[in-house]
């Protein structure tokens, strides 16, 4: 699907740096078939929104942290069950990040 994906970073004096991030879903969502009849029985669409910091602690060594949030939301488009088609739902997660990166 089509995806907005706007993104900021700032860098401190020290050479840190914190990159907020945005992915937002643009138009229809992905499509998912039943299996076996291969009919189209929902759309789901999902918004990410992350916060991430790096830090570096010596040339070619930095350490980084961060999360990510997301909001998924699904709609039923099941022909088959009339009192059901188009419902929606909402699920949510954390995405935890941690870790160091060096080069040389």
């Amino acid at each position: 699907s089509t995806q907005l994906r706007p993104s900021a970073t700032y860098y401190f004096g020290n050479g840190a740096s914190v990159v907020l991030a945005m992915r937002i879903a643009l138009g229809n969502g992905a499509y998912y078939n039943e299996l076996g009849s291969g009919l189209k029985t929902g759309e789901t669409y999902e918004t990410r929104y992350s916060v991430q910091y790096n830090h570096p602690v010596a040339p070619g060594f930095s350490v980084f942290g961060g999360i990510t949030f997301l909001d998924n939301k699904t709609k039923k488009k099941d022909h088959s069950k009339p009192a059901e088609y188009g419902d929606k739902f909402r699920t949510y997660s954390f995405r935890p990040k941690l870790g160091f990166s060096y080069s040389f």
